[in-house]
């Protein structure tokens, strides 16, 4: 189905605009975009920006039920409670702008089905003013929410009006106003509601390349665990509830892995996660934060399965690293104790960003704008001490260095390239 564009109003008794119950199948999915090159807004019932709740507080403007989806060049604004809600499976999102829901701009999941296997692509999270950007949701009951992958998403000010006021607490319990607007979250109950032999009800989901900052809570925030992945991301200017870049709310068992991301100039600290046992974080940067760049918050860790290698911390205010007795740390770079780490902007702040969009950009474009800014102040000079000094990881790196970066080999997700006798300390490869 396309739709032509122009600005659609909701404005029917109805609280959901869009309900999409039918499925289609893997060979034939059903797909919802706009008119090549147009442009389609749709807009919920609209709220004050100090009621203590608006009218029709239940407005979704979209909901996915069905299975095998595709929804694509889409806006979508202003609705009561959620934008956009997917309940089904399998499906594709890419290019959506989702902005100004009274609670969260995307919700993934619901109680009562399983949601698995969907891939959100480019969406664009913003100004969600009492929740968050996006949030995987599961409470109260044992259906699994899992494999669900988000790459090269962006999700700011959340928890914040469009004229840049942090939002005023009271309303749905929000005590302090945006105490809960993180860009990402995966809600406490994927941990807390797990029993017996789930360790953890959202398995296997992948957070990648995701774009977060100035958001009221934290950027990033998970309790899933069982083999996800939280990678490659950006996270900055967080603040001033929960301050963290990075952060596990729960301590999150199956083993949660945080690799090559990087936090900046949030209000506290850069990154916190929380895990029971068995975890990964490799590769991360921590800098600019003015408490601790990188602390480790382990519960009855296992020596043998919760690691932290090739960290880069430096100028954080307290401290870069608080890693607890019991936890496998190596060649982890603190500009404290280790010295220079020589990287091309060693001043850097969150104030050498610019985050201006212009007019007419995709949401791939603004999140390829951010880290290409990013990755030129952070990447290692050429006589960095970074450079092959990590240690390589099995399961993490490719088997073999891709030394032609001209002709590299075949992108493979289930491997970290990298260049030179040994991959470098920190996230990015030079050579």
């Amino acid at each position: 189905m396309k739709i032509r564009g122009g600005t659609y109003t909701h404005s029917a008794s109805s609280k959901i605009f869009l309900n999409v119950n039918v499925s289609g199948s893997q060979g034939s999915p059903i797909t919802i975009e706009a008119f090549d090159g147009e442009h389609v807004h749709i807009t919920g019932f609209g709220f004050a920006e100090s009621s203590a709740n608006p009218t029709r507080e239940r407005e979704v403007l979209i909901r996915v039920a069905g299975d095998y989806i595709v929804m694509r060049n889409l806006e979508l604004s202003y609705a009561t409670r959620y934008n956009l809600q997917v309940e089904g499976s399998f499906g594709l999102y890419e290019e959506l702008v989702l902005r100004d829901a009274w609670l969260n701009n995307l919700m993934v999941g619901n109680e009562d089905t399983r949601v698995e296997g969907n891939l959100f692509r480019y969406i664009e999270a913003a100004r969600a003013r009492h929740h968050s950007g996006i949030i995987l949701w599961r409470y109260g009951t044992s259906k699994l929410l899992a494999n669900n992958r988000f790459e090269n998403c962006l999700g700011y000010d959340n928890g914040y009006q469009p004229d840049g006021q942090k939002v005023p607490g009271g309303p749905d319990g929000d005590t302090y106003g945006g105490e809960n607007s993180d860009a990402f979250e995966s809600f406490k109950g994927c941990h807390d509601d797990a029993t017996g032999s789930v360790d953890n009800l959202c398995p296997g989901n992948v957070v990648d390349g995701f774009v977060a900052f100035h958001n009221a809570d934290d950027g990033i925030d998970n309790s899933f665990g069982s083999d996800s992945y939280v990678m490659n991301s950006l996270s900055f200017s967080n603040g001033p509830e929960g301050r963290r870049g990075f952060k596990s709310l729960r301590y999150a068992k199956g083993g949660v892995h945080c690799i090559g991301n990087i936090s900046f100039s949030n209000d506290e600290r850069g990154f916190e996660p929380r895990m029971q046992g068995s975890g990964s974080v490799h590769h991360n940067l921590a800098i600019d934060n003015p408490s601790r760049g990188v602390h480790l918050n382990a519960s009855n860790p296992d020596p043998a399965r919760f690691k932290a290698y090739n960290n880069l911390a430096l100028n954080n205010g307290d401290t870069d690293f608080s890693i607890p007795s019991g936890v496998d740390a190596k060649n982890n770079w603190s500009g404290d104790s280790d010295g220079d780490p020589r990287i091309a902007n060693s001043g850097f702040s969150a104030s050498d960003i610019d985050t201006h969009f212009s007019a007419g950009m995709s949401v791939a474009e603004k999140v390829a704008y951010v880290k290409d800014q990013v990755k030129n102040a952070l990447k290692p000079q050429s006589d960095s001490p970074l450079i092959d000094a990590a240690t390589w990881i099995a399961g993490v790196h490719c088997a073999s260095a891709d030394d032609d970066p001209s002709n590299p080999m075949d992108v493979d997700a289930d491997c970290r390239h990298w260049l030179g006798v040994a991959p470098d300390i920190g996230p990015y490869e030079i050579k």
